[in-house]
């Protein structure tokens, strides 16, 4: 039986919720719609329902960075850091799924402006960048400056994006994995103005204590070396 090598590459940027009739009884099924309102950017009109939705959010964080903790540095968990990261990076951007759009986690686009804009189609930086101000501006009934700070913004993240690659190496029976990262855009890019984006880089296989790499905060291209356990990959 082969294990397997696994690579997870998480990117950290800087609806209103459906009517339901199932009565919250609990506090454990509070603290889920709290948790699900916060990422759905829902707005309390009661100052202490908003004051309970950040604590929940504040102790989920702190949780789930515990939890990351103990993953690269108790258990080595690469399945358990991963899901962690994630987790907390669905708070952090008040995304839930990749369908759901990135263009809210720019400041001033609001869950009612995202939504227009999806609506016209544009749900990535790359849809922005692609209409024109005026498509914007129609789409959201918003400024032509908003829509050009809109377009500014998306550039900026965009330029600011990394792809990833990797391949194995084997020296004298040990195997590396060799992994890259690298700018998308090719235009130069001022470094020294204010990190847009970060990275987070994890790297496990699927055997106990698996957790070969994990690193975050990444904001340039870098290239790594990361050494397999022994026997990696065979029977």
């Amino acid at each position: 039986m082969r294990e397997f090598l696994v690579l997870s590459f998480a990117t950290f940027h800087s609806l209103r919720r459906p009517q339901s009739k199932i009565r919250i009884q609990t506090p454990a099924e509070k603290s889920f719609v709290m948790l699900q309102a916060a990422i759905g950017r829902h707005y309390f009109e009661e100052f202490a329902l908003r004051q309970q939705m950040t604590n929940i959010i504040d102790g989920a964080s702190q949780v789930l960075s515990a939890i990351e903790q103990y993953a690269k540095e108790g258990s080595r968990n690469g399945q358990l850091a991963t899901q962690g990261l994630l987790f907390r990076r669905s708070l952090f951007s008040s995304l839930w799924g990749e369908n759901d759009g990135v263009l809210n986690q720019i400041n001033g686009v609001t869950q009612e402006i995202a939504s227009k804009l999806k609506a016209s189609g544009m749900s990535t930086f790359a849809d922005v960048l692609r209409s024109s101000s005026e498509d914007i501006a129609n789409a959201c009934n918003v400024s032509d400056t908003f829509a050009n700070s809109l377009r500014d913004a998306a550039s900026t993240i965009l330029q600011r994006t990394l792809k990833l690659s990797a391949c194995s190496k084997v020296d004298d029976g040990q195997v590396s994995l060799c992994v890259k990262l690298d700018r998308r855009a090719t235009e130069s890019i001022d470094e020294t103005s204010e990190r847009i984006v970060s990275y987070s880089l994890v790297i496990f296989t699927d055997r106990a204590g698996g957790l070969l790499h994990y690193s975050e905060n990444i904001t340039k291209e870098c290239k790594i070396s990361v050494q397999c356990p022994d026997k990696f990959g065979r029977a």
